[in-house]
């Protein structure tokens, strides 16, 4: 896997400044990031361009904790680290439960998203992820 591949970040999130926001902290990471909103350009983008980091909301239009369980039923996606970044702050243990690596709530604190980003961009880098 290429060094660029290493740094692909995949964000799920409908909402457009969170979106940005995210695309700033990764880019100040060297990073790469892809947005998706729905289950058919997830799939779209795992296929064509496996990320080494998804950061998904789970108050997108589909169900996040389903998606969530299917990254982590699926052999090809399973070792990909999950931020879950949501408002919900019951959604936690359930969350965490499904298989998510780590969870912020809304509103998070940008320099701890900005620290996630760099540790598993530093560990994909080291190939430490998928």
């Amino acid at each position: 896997m290429d060094r660029e591949a290493r740094r692909r970040v995949l964000v799920v999130d409908d909402d457009p400044f969170i979106g940005e926001l995210i695309r700033t902290l990764v880019r100040d990471e060297g990073g790469e990031i892809i947005q998706a909103t729905h289950w058919g350009e997830i799939r779209q983008s795992l296929t064509e361009a496996p990320p080494s980091l998804i950061i998904l909301d789970l108050l997108i239009p589909e169900d996040g904790i389903r998606l969530l369980r299917l990254l982590k039923s699926d052999e090809s996606t399973r070792g990909i680290p999950v931020i879950v970044l949501t408002g919900r702050t019951d959604a936690r243990e359930m969350a965490l439960g499904a298989g998510a690596t780590m969870f912020l709530s809304k509103p998070f604190e940008i320099d701890e998203m900005a620290e996630a980003i760099r540790q598993f961009l530093c560990q994909a880098e080291i190939g430490g992820s998928h």
